[in-house]
């Protein structure tokens, strides 16, 4: 829904609500994407009250690590050959792979620019539609 701009507000607060009946932690596995809609719903909908949603992150947040995903960068070649034309044929010098509300790693941040480019490796893409995930 997010990817989408579903801006429809009843739906929202059906699956916050619905959220918050559930006794159990959330699974480590919908860490992201509920992670995701906390920055969604604070921009959309910043008048809703959504503490209590965020806290059931809690546990998950814990464990998940996305910091663990910061090596893809010096292990693979091709995010160093990217890095090595920016920094020497257009010299410009992005922080390299920062992680971000321990949600997202960014591969080339201009930070005081607010840019970022995602450079997005054909093993890692979806694959039916060969195209990059959404997330």
């Amino acid at each position: 829904m997010m990817f989408r701009e579903n801006t429809n507000k009843k739906i929202w607060e059906h699956l916050v609500d619905q959220t918050l009946l559930e006794d159990d932690i959330l699974p480590i596995v919908y860490y992201k994407p509920f992670k995701f809609s906390r920055f969604f719903l604070q921009h959309h909908f910043p008048e809703m009250d959504i503490s209590e949603f965020v806290d059931k992150f809690y546990y998950a947040e814990r464990y998940f690590n996305q910091v663990q995903f910061d090596e893809l960068g010096s292990k693979n070649s091709d995010f160093l050959e990217i890095k090595s034309f920016l920094n020497q044929k257009i010299l410009v010098y992005p922080i390299f792979f920062m992680t971000l509300h321990n949600l997202m790693n960014m591969h080339y941040v201009f930070w005081d620019q607010k840019i970022c480019i995602q450079y997005h490796l054909t093993e890692y893409n979806m694959p039916f539609t060969k195209q990059p995930n959404e997330l």
